[in-house]
């Protein structure tokens, strides 16, 4: 039980790796002084801003302590959820390569998306290990 929770943890660890490694490979042409800026209008869209932020962060680190301090059938459970969120985000994050093609983000995003595969397998085997 304590190394499927120790794989779970560093499972979580290692998707926010990736979503910081996703970031800065999609700045690195401003070292070229060409510009990365998805619209160039001016305006900030706050909602979307605060939707990353809390799909790229705090669910990532709600599920970290969740998988580190939550114990038993809750912590089983609500990881389980935050488990399959992230996966349903990331395969449709994953899948937008289909249609916007991009050569740099082909190797980052299938591997954030195999680990959140992994993470949601051991998740739910943490969650029926608890529900027995």
């Amino acid at each position: 039980m304590e190394k499927r929770k120790t794989r779970i943890t560093l499972m979580w660890a290692v998707i926010i790796a990736g979503f910081a490694i996703h970031t800065l490979v999609e700045l690195m042409p401003l070292f070229w002084n060409v510009p990365v800026a998805a619209d160039s209008s001016g305006s900030v869209p706050c909602c979307m801003l605060a939707l990353m932020a809390a799909l790229c962060y705090t669910l990532l680190v709600a599920g970290l302590l969740v998988s580190m301090f939550v114990a038993g059938r809750c912590g089983a459970g609500i990881n389980l959820v935050l488990a399959a969120v992230m996966l349903l985000f990331n395969l449709i994050h994953t899948g937008e390569l289909i249609c916007t093609f991009d050569p740099v983000q082909l190797f980052i995003l299938p591997m954030i998306l195999l680990v959140s595969i992994l993470l949601f397998a051991d998740s739910l085997m943490w969650w029926r290990a608890v529900s027995r």
